[in-house]
């Protein structure tokens, strides 16, 4: 069967409610935010990268999104 989103989100957030859960992630929020950062920075070097061979290449632009995708999935194997 398949949730809906609207469900989903509702558990998330019902996940996430807690003093425990909340000291842990203020604890935690500021090497979070810095690894997140710097992870951003290297997935974006990425796509431009792979953007640029695909401009060179003469992919059409209806593709890009499909070929970046695929680049994001390598990206994430690494």
């Amino acid at each position: 069967m398949v949730r809906s989103a609207t469900y989903r989100t509702s558990k998330y957030a019902a996940k996430l409610v807690g003093d425990v859960q909340k000291n842990r992630i203020d604890a935690q929020r500021d090497s979070m935010i810095e690894q997140v950062t710097n992870r951003f920075a290297e997935i974006t070097a990425a796509e431009e990268a792979a953007k640029a061979l695909l401009v060179g290449w003469g992919i059409s632009t209806m593709y890009v999104p499909f070929y970046l995708s695929f680049a994001r999935q390598c990206y994430s194997i690494t």
